[in-house]
Parts: C-alpha cells; structure tokens; sequence
C-alpha cells in the first residue's frame, strides 16, 4: 500500500527522488484572478504550462507536460461548482485562488487518463475562502487510502494541519495559507478521484501535479539512489555498505539505519527519516508507530509516526499510554488514537488541564465526566468545555455570577438566566460588571443598577447605562439627563460641510442645549460665541487644522453633531484650538468624537495644564448606526459601531489652548478629528443681584460688585431720599456698562463733597 507523504514547505531532510517531467491541472480556471498563463511558474514543483481546467465540469481535455508536449494525458471532471476569492499576487497565488468542489454527498470526480510517466508523485493541492472546509479524497483503484485534506486553518477540530504551502502567498479569510498532500510512488496509467465533503459544506480542491520520479536503483536494493545519497554514509552504488560491519548489509529488507524498529525500506515507503528514530518527536520510536489507528502496547502503539499528536487532543502521543495510571500531564493514562478516552465527551488534554481524569468518565468520582459539576457552578463539564469556562472556577470571569447562569443568549430571564456571557464579565460593554446589574431590583447606586447586563443602554436614552451611574442619573429613567442650569458653550466643527450644521433651535449633546456655534473650515476666528440661550457668552474661539470633512446622513441633532469633524494629519503639534474669555467660573468639559473612518484615534492636550493629557478614540464605523453616546474620564479603549465623548469635570481655567494630534493606540495614525466641544458651567447661575458695596472714603470711590451674564449691557442707577413709603426714589443713571464675565465690578468716583444719603441700583437693559 502506498502511503501520502505530508512534506511542510522546504523543511524536508532528503529529497523522495529526482524529478523528471511533470504535468500541472489548475482548476477553477475559468474564475477571476485564476487563469495561469503558460510563462508562470507555480506549484511545489515550480513548473510552467499549466492546463488550466475551467468550469465546473469538463473533459476529455488534452494535456501538456511542462515542457509544453501534448504526451496523450487527458482530464475529465465533473463537480457541483466552480469558484474563486482573492486577488493573487503570483503563481501561488493564481493556482490556490480557484477551485471546483463537490457541495452536497460523494459524487463528484476527477479522471486523469494516460499518465506517460512510470512511477510519480502526486501533489492535491487545497484552498477555500472558508477556513472550515474540508474535503474528502479517495481513489477508485486504491491507488491511496482514503483520507480528508484540511486547508492550514484551526476549524474546531483540533490540530490538522498536515502540511504547509509556505511557498505562496494567497491567504483565505482567516489569515491562514492553503495546504497541499503529496501521495509519493504511484504507479498506473489512471487516477480516478473522488471528492467528498468533510467538515463544512463543501469538498474544493485547487489543483492537481503528476510528477514523474526516477527511480534509479544503482546497487538493486530497492532504495532509490537520490534518497540513498542523502543517508550517513549510505553508498547508492554499493548494495552491502560499507557499514555492514556495524549494520548489516545495506538492503530493503534488513537494513535499520537508525535502529528505530522501521528497516530503510519501510521507512522510505513511509516518508519517515531513516536517520532519526523518531521523525515526529512525538517519545515513539517510528517502529513502533504502526499507524493502526489502534493501540496494541508499547511495542505497537498504532499511531502515525509522522504525526506528533496522533489524536488531535494537544498530547503528544509519547505521554499517553493506556497501560499506565493517570497521574498528570507527563503520564496521561489515555490512548494515543483517540481524543477522548473515556468515552465521556470531553477531551483527554482539556481533562488533564482541568484536573479531571481522563480515564474516569464519571463512575469512579462524579466530579468527573461530562456530567460532572466539580465547582458547583450549575455548568457541568460538558458545557464548560463547550462554552470555554474554568470547571474549577463558578465565577470563570469574575462578575459575581455563577457559569451556569449566564445563559450567553442576550436574553435576561432571570437570576439564573442572565443572558450574559461567562467568559465576559461586562457583556454589554457598559463598564458595569454583569453583577451589579439585574433589571428586575431598583435603581440604588454602583452596586445595584436596576439595569440589563446585555444592554448598554437600558432606558434608551442615547446615554450608556456605566457614563449615568457614573454621572449619578438614574440609568433605568430615560427622562434623568443632565441639564445645563449655569450656562452652557457649544461649539460644531465641520459645520461647513454638508449635512453638518446645526439650527439655532436643534437641541445636542450629552448635555442637551441649543444655539451650537457652528465653525465652518479647517480654521476660523477669532470668533465670539454664543451661549445656550443665545447671547453672547463672551467667550471666542480661534483654530487652525489641516481638513474640515464629513460623512453620512444624520437622523437627529446629535447625529448632526458627529457628522462633520476637523481634523489633523499628523503630529508635529501645528493644529491647535484656543478658547478664550471662558464666562464660568467652574465648568465641565466635553469633547465629541467622530470620523467616517472606524479606527482613527486622536491625542489632546492642554498647553497650560488645565487637565490630563489623554488618547480619545471614536468608538464606531460609520454615522448610518445609531449614535449611542459613550463616555468615561479618560479615554475609550476600543472601536465599535458609535460616535464617543470624553468629559473632563470642574475645569476653572478661563482659556484652554488645544493641541491635537493624530493617534494610533487602536487604529491608524493617519487622522486625529474632533467633532465637537461643549462646556458646561457646573452648578446653576447665580442670581443676579449686588453682591458687595465697598466705599473708600479718603478716595471718594464707591465699589459696585454684581452676578452678571457676560456680554450683557447693564445700567448704573442712583437715588437720593427716601419717598413716604421709605422707599428709595428717584432713580437717574448715572453710566452703562458691558460685562465680560460672571462676575463685574464698578467704580462710581463720587463728587466733592459727596451725598450724605446714596442709593444704588443696578438694571439688566433687556429687562
């Protein structure tokens, strides 16, 4: 019987044989990106002239060598379909990039009539833009054992890689090269492939390569010259060796170069190394690796001795023995042929990390076999192997719920069916551990929320429920927002582009105000800004950076917001934002992140300290998603599908002079935008009303101090007398003045000699 040789890349130690002629099959050759011209070399065996096969079915179709001689092969195929996926970038590539498959039962076939050559290798090449698709090949002359070709790709079942194309670059979807097999030795003028789909939906095969190999025999002892030539010593002249002293005579049947328990010839029919008595470095000896599939003692062990981990389960098959007792990860107890043991549905290695036995499928302990519940988590092992979490842990992610009632269904049915994910301990991303959230207690505080772990905004108010608690609202009350009660500034960037500016009336923010400043162009100002209520706050703005842009088509005021943004190009420090005159005393500070693309991360700071330096990201894809505000006093920590704010509280500092830069923590460094900045006074205004008299009487001055709103114009008034009611009376003003602050002081210079009887007064103009 003929067996496949699994050859990774260019890693081999001997060469099989000399290759003379070889004739290439490229299939799928009738998609985009697959057609190889005759001039391209490809194939683990470079050639050139390959008979591109297109179509789904096909044939008999003529074949050329790579010499380009037609030698009287032909191919015939008839499968389900014919594809490709990918943009190849050489011969590879272009070889992997197509392919044909069978997509439903065993049926499809490959016929390839007249091989010229005697003895060949043959190369089944494997690729798909599905990492989890399989294919089973068979031969219907027993040229091969039956077997399943797997494309380089972790498809859930284990560690099946059996060899690697590193030859090219073509990668599927999940980052991973294609795979090919080699079935070495073939003789007969006829293969007749079947394709039958294994793990997944559908059986693809790539491409096909007959080899032809020479096998000169020079000393007739049934080893051929080129992989004798390799060997220490081996003469591919002298059938007896001059090592015969020492080994015996150099033939097929008696000679172990090694002393492995494999002869020379079993092991070049093999494909293992007649140099090393363990190719696959598994503790076996090849000899004893009788590729039975079942063990039958130390001395035939029945595994592959070409692959380290027979079975798949991550233990290499020299700690597993089935004669000995279970003690740890040194001495497995288990059989090398099978992945589990006991027959209890759960894997030996995840068993052995696990500290469950692996020969114990429950009916020696109950903490073992699938069944088993060792932590008391309400997850049996069964399901916490399935679902990844610790069977010795009841709180795998440490959110303060038990495995088991985390139901991971999005769903909330109650204390025992959270709908959260154990291997997550804030599954909706909130910032509040699971634990804390349960939606059918109150609202209290931080330790109970009231909320739903599996939402991040649980009153869908466009405020995440981990920013209100945070922010002490009420995450349950879509009606508790913060409101501006001192005074707020806003002011839009972008709002020269379209769909991003805002109406005086439009109400925005994570604190809801109208009257944003709209700011048009990349640069601007010095421009004075209004306030909420539309008057001028006395504050100015000033920037200068390098783009202005915007993107989508905003469905709300805030989605208006974050439709246009500045933005920096790069990070020598030369885009600033200045903010002068700022009218409050004390105020919060936010800042409004947004870009079209998903990963463009923005650095700010504050040339006179007034807060921390910090990376914001934007924490979306695009503005056609709903905007769910997100917020938190540093910055995010990833990307997601909304816009993001950053609020810094109790700033004092009355100008703020920015600096951006673009960032690069989570995504590209390529831009750094701002959408938006709004200020806040924190706490309500203060009434209006004298707030200190102060009279200096060696200098004839009396000092008048009011609560003012900046910008406004008031007027000075005096009285002298009391009318009958004991009221002052007469009023006359005596000057105006504009405020520029919260805060304004007057100096009235009295005349000489000053009145002994002198009211004050002080009146808002608009009132």
């Amino acid at each position: 019987m003929k067996f496949p040789l699994f050859v990774i890349g260019a890693s081999s130690l001997f060469v099989l044989a000399a290759h003379a002629g070889s004739i290439g099959i490229n299939f799928g050759a009738g998609r985009a990106g697959a057609n190889l011209d005759p001039g391209t070399t490809a194939g683990v065996v470079p050639q050139q002239n390959w008979n591109n096969a297109a179509g789904a079915s096909g044939g008999p179709q003529a074949l050329i060598d790579a010499a380009g001689v037609d030698e009287g092969a032909t191919v015939t195929w008839a499968t389900d379909e014919e594809w490709s996926d990918g943009t190849p970038v050489d011969g590879d590539g272009q070889l992997l990039v197509g392919w044909v498959s069978e997509n439903g039962d065993p049926g499809s076939t490959i016929d390839v009539a007249g091989i010229p050559y005697a003895q060949y290798d043959l190369y089944v090449y494997m690729h798909h833009d599905r990492a989890n698709e399989d294919t089973v090949l068979g031969e219907a002359g027993g040229a091969f054992p039956e077997f399943t070709l797997r494309e380089t790709d972790d498809d859930g079942l284990g560690d099946e890689t059996l060899g690697t194309v590193t030859f090219t670059q073509q990668l599927d979807s999940g980052g991973d090269p294609g795979n090919y097999a080699v079935f070495s030795n073939l003789t007969g003028g006829t293969l007749s492939l079947t394709l039958g789909v294994g793990a997944g939906a559908r059986a693809p095969i790539n491409g096909l390569q007959i080899v032809e190999v020479d096998s000169d025999d020079s000393d007739g002892d049934g080893l051929p010259d080129d992989w004798e030539s390799v060997l220490i010593n081996f003469d591919p002249g002298d059938a007896v060796d001059g090592l015969e002293d020492v080994l015996g005579p150099n033939d097929a049947g008696t000679s172990d170069f090694d002393m492995d328990g494999s002869p020379d010839a079993e092991e070049f029919a093999r494909g293992t190394i007649a140099t090393d008595e363990d190719s696959d470095n598994d503790g076996y000896l090849d000899g004893v690796e009788d590729k039975s599939g079942s063990w039958g003692g130390a001395g035939a062990t029945g595994t592959d001795p070409l692959k380290a981990d027979t079975d798949g389960d991550t233990l290499v098959d020299g700690v597993e023995n089935p004669d000995l007792p279970s003690i740890d990860e040194t001495q497995t107890g288990t059989d090398p042929n099978v992945a589990d043991s006991d027959g209890d549905s759960l894997r030996d290695d995840w068993e052995i990390a696990n500290g469950l036995d692996p020969t114990d499928d429950g009916t020696v302990d109950a903490a073992n076999g699938g069944s088993g519940d060792p932590d008391m988590d309400d997850s049996d092992n069964a399901n916490e192997q399935l679902v990844g979490t610790d069977p010795g842990d009841p709180d795998s992610d440490g959110d303060d719920l038990l495995d088991g009632h985390e139901s991971n269904d999005g769903l909330y049915a109650g204390a025992t069916a959270t709908g959260t994910d154990p291997l997550n301990p804030d599954t909706d991303g909130d910032t509040l551990p699971d634990g804390v959230e349960n939606p059918t207690l109150p609202f209290v505080d931080g330790d109970q929320t009231g909320t739903d772990p599996n939402l991040l905004d649980t009153d869908a108010d466009s405020l995440s429920d981990g920013w209100e608690v945070f922010a002490g609202l009420d995450p349950t009350d879509g009606g508790d927002r913060p409101e501006v009660t001192g005074g707020a500034i806003g002011i839009n960037f972008g709002a020269g582009r379209e769909n991003a500016a805002l109406d005086a009336a439009a109400v925005a923010g994570v604190v809801p105000q109208a009257n944003w400043n709209n700011a048009a162009g990349n640069f601007g100002g010095p421009v004075g800004l209004l306030d909420d209520s539309g008057s001028a706050s006395g504050a100015t703005l000033e920037y200068n950076t390098d783009e202005e842009w915007s993107s989508g088509t905003p469905g709300s005021p805030d989605g208006t917001l974050l439709t246009g943004w500045i933005a920096t190009q790069n990070t020598n420090g030369s885009n600033t934002i200045t903010i002068s005159a700022i009218p409050y005393a004390s105020y919060d500070l936010y800042f409004y992140l947004y870009h079209d693309r998903g990963s463009e991360d923005i650095d700010i700071s504050e040339t006179g300290g007034a807060f921390p330096d910090y990376r914001g990201h934007e924490y979306d894809t695009d503005i056609a998603h709903d905007i769910v505000w997100i917020g938190q006093t540093a910055s995010a920590t990833e990307d997601a599908q909304r816009g993001n704010f950053v609020v810094f509280r109790d700033l004092s500092a009355g100008e703020l002079n920015l600096v951006i830069n673009a960032a690069g923590d989570l995504g590209s460094a390529d831009r750094g935008a701002i959408s938006g900045i709004q200020i806040v006074a924190a706490g309500p205004a203060a009434p209006f009303a004298i707030t200190d008299i102060t009279y200096d009487r060696g200098a004839g001055v009396v000092a008048l101090t009011w609560n003012s709103e900046p910008g406004a114009n008031y007027g000075i008034e005096t009285s002298t007398g009391l009318t009958p009611d004991g009221e002052p009376g007469g009023w006359a003003e005596i000057d105006d003045f504009a405020a520029d602050g919260p805060s304004s002081t007057y100096l009235h210079f009295l005349p000489d000699p000053a009145p002994l009887d002198l009211n004050y007064r002080i009146r808002l103009f608009d009132q």
